[in-house]
C-alpha cells in the first residue's frame, strides 16, 4: 500500500518535479498556499508533509503548527 504525501509548494515547476519523482511510490496530494495546505493537512491523513517555508497566505511554520495541533500523529 502506498503512503500518502502532502506536498505544499507555491512554485508550480518545483511542485511538478517533486510529484514526478514521488508519484510511482506515493499517493500525492498538493496545495499551492498555506491555507490550502492547512485544510488538506487537517482533513487528510498524510504520512509525510513536504512543505515550502515561504508560502502565500501562511508560511510553512504556521502550516505545520496548525496541522500538528489538529492531527498530532502527523
Amino acid at each position: 500500500m502506498k503512503k500518502n504525501v502532502l506536498l505544499v509548494e507555491d512554485d508550480p515547476a518545483l511542485r511538478m518535479v517533486v510529484r514526478e519523482v514521488l508519484k510511482g511510490d506515493f499517493n500525492i496530494d498538493e496545495a499551492d498556499n498555506g491555507i490550502d495546505g492547512i485544510e488538506k493537512g487537517v482533513r487528510n491523513e498524510a504520512d509525510l508533509i513536504i512543505l515550502d517555508y515561504h508560502l502565500p497566505k501562511q508560511d510553512g511554520l504556521e502550516v505545520i503548527e496548525a496541522v500538528k495541533k489538529a492531527n498530532p500523529s502527523v
